[in-house]
């Protein structure tokens, strides 16, 4: 009897553990299926790139109207970017060969890259929805059977042009946040010599930069997740790299410097900017990503979501 009592005991605990384990892969398969989703850049619709999270909308469905305000916001940041990149060109006291090994100015050309292709997508979209409802009005009868299933998509994948857009999102918002603590932080000092012009491009490229990418932040529909830090870490690895090979080869600075930034003397203090290196992309970054955009974000449509009774299932 009591041979029973313990052969079913015996039983029952190889099963909870089976069924332990079961669930245990089945959580962690979950968890690298949603990382998996999110380095593929999909999970999402298309509207998210076309709304504001202040605007009410359906997510699934793909003929939600774009507004002409956030159509103007889109083409408003792009003149912005796109204005002052051309002033800081015209206003630099260095040559275009020189200009463009500052990280500052990689960042902020990733900027206008991003207004640019974030105008476009809403643009080709509004063109999309216009097309269609024109031909929608002129085959009326044949959609009538139909009307309620149009639009929806039941298993979202994402153009290759929004997904551009939503990798310089998270280039350039988490870049240029770190760009102005770094400059201001470090970088700056005051230089008699150097031209009006040139001065107030520098606080366009060192500080609006950082003003603009908060309120896109806080105007945008489109999702931050911690995993797409990547993309600014990998950027950011990549311009180091550049920086090493660009003196190994001999190149070029400045007139009387020997570096590109002080702090990043890779020439005279190697060990001191590997260091320095070491910090930003692994420290400083990750923290600019996940307290400037990631946090916002979630700030974002925690207050969207209270202040205009949405009911949609977040993506967050």
């Amino acid at each position: 009897m009591w041979s029973a009592v313990r052969s079913a005991c015996f039983e029952e605990a190889i099963e909870r553990k089976i069924t332990w384990k079961n669930s245990k892969m089945k959580q962690q398969r979950s968890v690298f299926s949603k990382l998996k989703q999110n380095f593929n850049l999909n999970g999402i619709s298309e509207v998210y790139f076309w709304k504001s999270e202040w605007e009410a909308f359906d997510p699934e469905y793909n003929q939600t109207p774009i507004s002409n305000i956030f159509i103007f916001y889109r083409v408003l940041y792009l003149i912005y970017f796109y204005s002052t990149l051309n002033l800081s060109l015209v206003c630099s006291d260095t040559p275009l060969s020189l200009w463009t090994l500052y990280f500052t100015h990689w960042s902020y050309t990733i900027q206008t890259l991003y207004a640019l292709f974030a105008m476009l997508v809403v643009i080709v979209a509004k063109c999309y929805q216009y097309e269609r409802e024109k031909w929608s009005r002129s085959n009326r009868r044949r959609l009538d059977s139909e009307v309620v299933f149009i639009g929806y998509s039941q298993d979202p994948k994402l153009s290759i042009m929004s997904k551009i857009t939503w990798i310089l999102l998270n280039l350039a918002n988490s870049m240029s946040v770190g760009v102005t603590i770094i400059y201001w932080g470090f970088l700056n000092e005051l230089d008699p010599t150097q031209s009006t012009c040139s001065t107030v491009s520098d606080y366009f490229v060192h500080g609006t930069n950082s003003v603009a990418a908060i309120i896109d932040i806080f105007v945008i529909a489109v999702p931050i997740h911690l995993t797409h830090v990547l993309f600014p870490f990998v950027f950011s690895l990549f311009y180091i790299l550049f920086m090493i090979f660009y003196e190994i080869g001999g190149g070029v600075y400045k007139e009387g410097e020997e570096y590109i930034y002080k702090i990043l003397n890779w020439k005279n203090h190697p060990t001191s900017a590997a260091i320095v290196s070491i910090v930003l992309v692994l420290v400083v970054l990750p923290m600019c990503h996940f307290l400037f955009c990631w946090v916002l974000s979630k700030l974002r449509s925690y207050l969207a979501n209270k202040l205009t009774n949405k009911n949609y299932n977040s993506v967050y």
